[in-house]
């Protein structure tokens, strides 16, 4: 084991390799990168150390072997709609199914969309917040997850979707109106 301020570049770099080479994925070792260089540049910052030897782009070092795969092909999304859409007790949960798998949505940003929400003039369903239930069992309005959750999504068009979505009051406000598709209100 060194101390913090024997590690060169040099050292950083073969240890990544030797991760590497013990079976560590690259996936991991972005995420141990992503820990180890900040605690170095605290180093650097506090005058511990003159150069964060951690500063290097990853790929430089070691090949991206991550392989993206895909959640869903788009066979199987519609093996499963049309399972749902034809189940006796399943399918009331289509429209939403449908709507979720077609918007990205998370189901948080979808049972807190309200009328507000949608720009039927331009097609876009703006997400700027969330439905979260919290320990108590209270409905609460927050803000998305992250940052990159606040987006605009096209409308998704189609014989489904929210064609087949009702408007249900929260209160007597047209404004705090939720949308829920047809079976949420039975």
């Amino acid at each position: 084991m060194k101390r913090i301020d024997k590690v060169k570049l040099s050292a950083a770099k073969a240890w990544l390799i030797k991760l590497k080479s013990d079976g560590r994925g690259y996936s991991t070792i972005s995420v141990i990168l992503g820990v180890v260089k900040p605690a170095f540049q605290m180093a650097v910052d506090d005058d511990f150390l003159l150069k964060n030897p951690f500063v290097f782009q990853l790929i430089t070092v070691i090949v991206n072997d991550s392989i993206t795969r895909e959640a869903i092909t788009q066979t199987q999304e519609q093996q499963f709609l049309e399972l749902i859409k034809n189940d006796k007790y399943f399918c009331k949960y289509y429209e939403s199914i449908y709507i979720l798998f077609k918007t990205g949505l998370r189901i948080s940003e979808f049972v807190g969309l309200t009328i507000s929400d949608l720009d039927m003039k331009n097609r876009k369903i703006v997400i700027d917040h969330q439905l979260q239930r919290t320990r108590d069992m209270q409905y609460v309005i927050e803000d998305t997850k992250t940052t990159c959750g606040t987006r605009e999504i096209p409308m998704i068009d189609g014989k489904s979707g929210f064609s087949h979505l009702i408007l249900f009051t929260w209160q007597d406000d047209i404004t705090s109106c939720y949308i829920y598709p047809a079976h949420a209100v039975y």
